[in-house]
This record gives structure tokens, sequence and C-alpha cells, in this order.
């Protein structure tokens, strides 16, 4: 890959066995299995969802966690790594008036005789 502007940082795990969320141990564990790839990170988790998802500080190490790490078996559970869709910032919040090419009027029927 090239070009990395364009890739996201952070990578969404889904598919996270539950007892994970309750016993630290595990917890740890999975969280190292990410740290491999970058120490900077932060980690926000999920437990709804049997998601977390995983900041980095670079789009690389993300790419790499999310290729690594897709399907990849923790704890009786296959998990799943997407990256996550980047917010954009939403100019206006009202709705737009259609392009000019677009306007015209629409006559109504004509009256019978």
């Amino acid at each position: 890959i090239d070009d990395l502007d364009d890739l996201p940082k952070s990578v969404i795990v889904t598919n996270i066995h539950s007892e994970i969320f309750a016993d630290e141990k595990l917890k740890s564990q999975m969280e190292d299995l990410f740290r491999t790839f970058s120490e900077n990170i932060s980690f926000q988790g999920l437990r709804s969802f049997r998601g977390l998802r995983v900041n980095y500080d670079s789009p690389l190490a993300a790419a790499n966690a999310r290729v690594q790490l897709h399907l990849y078996k923790f704890h009786n559970s296959c998990i799943n790594c997407y990256f996550a869709q980047p917010v954009t910032p939403v100019t206006f919040k009202n709705l737009r008036p259609p392009a000019l090419t677009k306007q015209f009027l629409i006559s109504p029927p004509s009256s019978p005789p």
C-alpha cells in the first residue's frame, strides 16, 4: 500500500466472547494481542455489541492489525476485524434546495369545458 492517508486509524473488532469483558486476565490478553502492532493505542469496549474499538496512532498499524487478526481464533471465538468508518463533518444541518436545473413549475391540469 503506497498511500495510507485514506485509511482509518481505528479497527472495530466483533464477535468477541462475552467472558472477555468480565475476566481481566482475558481482557489483558486481548489488548496485548493488538499491542503487537503499536504500543500507543487506546481501547473502547462495546460490551452490548460484543465488540471493541481499537484506536491506533497510525493507519499502517491499523491496517496490519486488521489484516493479520481478521478471523483470528481467540478464546473459543473467531473475531472479525473491520476498519472504522471515519466521521465526515456535516457543514449543513438542513436540506439544501435542488440545483437550478431541477427547478421548474408544474402546471395544474386544465379545467373541463
